[in-house]
């Protein structure tokens, strides 16, 4: 008898071999040039922010601030995409330099690249299951019986009539885009009941799904120095952007940095990958 997994890499294999051959090849003059114009606009654009209190009238530095960040939202999404192909070792045939500039890109927006990697690579293996993917898994509704003992059935019942309110579909959607990608990467939501490792590397006194701890229950004991490498390019950034604040002023950095890195996730959230 064919096990699951056995007919999954048969799929694979079918379909790979269905792909044009040189649609795996990639390119590294191409990918560094598209990382080199992705910094190139985004220093553009962040002297051109530079500029935008010399203008006079209130409303148009709003309209300025409004346009610079959803232009460097545009341009950070590109960095972050670029990120994304080093996890999937697309960006580069070297192994190295994948994981190196991944590593780099994806800690300037400060995304755990590693922690990322790994959890990312089991959510496209397992894309639509319903209990193994780690992401978009939707809840299901216990049998009947069941729904009306618990308490949390019942709070589940009471927000699903609140769905067609729109104010509160509106605060809905405004939570999901301003929340919804830290709350995923600090608690694994919408993750599924099957989808942690066989042999996690967690505490066994503070169980948790965190991708930021090494001993999270997303990981295997010997994935924990990746994590700690993760970690380190997060404190990097954030240790950049505390030197910034203090230098130009954290409104400035509010400005410059935090609204284009809201708008990056609102697109990544739209784009589902």
């Amino acid at each position: 008898m064919i096990k699951e997994e056995e007919v999954e890499a048969l799929d694979l294999r079918k379909l790979r071999k269905a792909i044009p051959r040189d649609c795996f090849q990639s390119s590294t003059i191409r990918s560094l040039a598209y990382v080199l114009r992705d910094f190139a606009y985004a220093g553009l654009l962040l002297f051109s922010a530079t500029k935008i209190d010399f203008i006079e009238s209130r409303g148009l530095r709003v309209l300025a601030w409004f346009t610079y960040g959803l232009l460097q939202g545009f341009v950070g999404t590109g960095i972050w995409i670029l990120g994304h192909e080093c996890g999937h070792g697309a960006f580069s045939p070297s192994t190295v330099l994948n994981d190196v500039l991944g590593w780099l890109l994806h800690s300037v927006l400060l995304v755990p690249y590693f922690s990322w990697k790994i959890t990312h690579a089991r959510h496209h293996r397992y894309t639509g299951h319903m209990g193994r993917d780690m992401v978009f898994v939707p809840s299901i509704k216990p049998k009947a019986e069941q729904h009306r003992r618990t308490i949390t059935s019942k709070i589940q019942q009471v927000l699903e009539d609140f769905e067609d309110i729109p104010i509160y579909s509106a605060l809905h959607l405004l939570g999901h885009q301003l929340l919804g990608w830290q709350l995923y990467l600090t608690f694994n939501l919408t993750s599924g009941k099957e989808s942690l490792p066989a042999h996690s590397g967690q505490r066994k006194w503070l169980p948790n799904q965190s991708h930021f701890d090494p001993w999270s229950s997303l990981f295997t004991a010997s994935q924990r120095p990746l994590i700690l490498i993760s970690d380190f390019g997060l404190a990097l950034t954030g240790a950049c952007l505390f030197y910034c604040g203090r230098r130009v002023g954290f409104w400035r950095l509010v400005l410059t940095y935090f609204v284009p890195y809201l708008w990056v996730h609102h697109w990544l959230g739209k784009l589902q990958i």
